[in-house]
């Protein structure tokens, strides 16, 4: 299928954010500022396919963010929460994105916690985790914490 022109999904504090479906299941994001002076803003990747139903970037723990803007066209994994960085008044800044896998880095790992159902206090629940090793180097001995509110058990 043929792959459309970019579209605006957010337009906020004289930010435009516009994406761009890209072959293999990637996505450009491009951070546009309006205004004259310099801003910072940030996206919450697992949005895309909310914002945009041409996107097929799966959903992740974690994503290879690759800002064009950058001489060095550095790669790095990140949270799916996108920052653009500092963008000049009148500026952009340009990301090519993709899910992270097993081998994009030498230690990451993605953790998820998930209940059974919505909880009150003085209610116990079962928490379970779903851990997915993206790097490159085993885990061993792994322990997850989890610290409850007062009034939780």
């Amino acid at each position: 299928k043929p792959l459309l022109q970019c579209k605006r999904i957010s337009q906020e504090n004289n930010v435009d954010i516009l994406v761009k479906p890209l072959e293999n299941q990637e996505v450009a994001v491009c951070f546009f500022n309006r205004g004259s002076s310099p801003i910072t803003a940030s996206y919450d990747l697992s949005n895309l396919a909310l914002d945009d139903s041409r996107v097929e970037l799966p959903e992740a723990m974690a994503y290879v963010a690759t800002n064009l803007w950058d001489e060095n066209l550095e790669a790095k994994v990140i949270t799916p929460n996108l920052e653009s960085g500092n963008i000049p008044g009148h500026g952009v800044s340009v990301f090519r994105i993709k899910a992270a896998q097993s081998g994009d880095t030498d230690k990451l790992a993605g953790v998820k916690f998930h209940t059974e159902k919505m909880v009150n206090t003085q209610e116990s629940f079962k928490v379970s985790a779903e851990v997915e090793n993206l790097g490159t180097v085993t885990m061993n001995d792994l322990k997850a914490v989890i610290e409850l509110p007062e009034g939780f058990t």
